[in-house]
């Protein structure tokens, strides 16, 4: 469970979009303090669709290959 407290990095999610459809994203969140109290947080997300289409892709060569 996140409590805010430290910096949070998760490989691999889903966010649904305005238009009710999901994207597989990575992210990395990180609180903002000042005067050691926490005023906010920074999230950067990055879209892995191009990612899950190569790793699926090596995994049906690598399939094939171990079938020839």
């Amino acid at each position: 469970m996140y409590n805010g407290e430290e910096t949070v990095r998760i490989i691999y999610d889903y966010f649904k979009t305005s238009k009710d459809e999901y994207l597989p994203v990575s992210f990395v969140s990180t609180p903002i303090k000042r005067n050691g109290k926490i005023i906010g947080c920074v999230t950067a997300f990055h879209d892995i669709t191009d990612r899950i289409v190569a790793e699926e892709e090596l995994k049906r060569y690598v399939e094939e290959l171990q079938f020839n």
